[in-house]
């Protein structure tokens, strides 16, 4: 006995998401009630878009998609997570306006200081020097943002007394010469 209004603002759920050569970011999303539409303004998680187009399951364009319906959208400012949810706003403006403000907020929560205190080059020496333990350092990229999410999971659930892992980037898209120069 589940229903959904297909007249509500459209709201939805990010299966998985990935970076297409020639369509940009993309992202299959299932819509859980309203009718969705393109040319709709969205926030995803922390970024923002457009609805350019919408593809059915056998990647045909269609012109709307009502609850229950899965779907590839396109016109993504950024790349989501798997699970983030998908919401309609009003307009482009809010919806960009609500995206600065979630990547500030997260910007600010990478830059924040430790908890003892600053950071000196000397800590960070003396820290490295104690940890005697060697240490793998990989970059991990994949082609859709769930298998990245669950190879970097499955990696950290690693147990190893000899070699600590670390996982320097992990991102989703084809190898670049930036990833290439931040392995050497």
């Amino acid at each position: 006995e589940l229903k959904a209004s297909p007249t509500v603002a459209p709201r939805g759920t990010v299966i998985e998401s990935r970076l297409e050569q020639g369509r940009g970011v993309t992202a299959t999303v299932l819509v859980r009630m309203g009718t969705l539409k393109p040319g709709q303004a969205f926030i995803c998680g922390n970024y923002y878009g457009k609805v350019k187009n919408l593809l059915n399951d056998q990647g045909k364009t269609i012109k709307q998609a009502g609850p229950s319906t899965p779907v590839q959208v396109l016109g993504f400012a950024g790349l989501p997570n798997a699970g983030d949810e998908f919401v309609v706003m009003e307009s482009e403006k809010a919806a960009k306006a609500l995206s600065d403000e979630r990547l500030a907020t997260l910007r600010a929560e990478k830059l924040a200081v430790p908890k003892g205190g600053r950071t000196t080059l000397e800590n960070l020496f003396a820290s490295i020097a104690a940890d005697a333990r060697k240490a793998l350092r990989i970059i991990v990229k994949a082609d859709m943002q769930g298998s990245l999410e669950a190879l970097v999971a499955s990696l950290n659930d690693i147990e190893s007394k000899k070699v600590d892992l670390d996982i320097i980037h992990s991102a989703v898209g084809p190898i670049s010469e930036s990833d290439v120069l931040l392995a050497s």
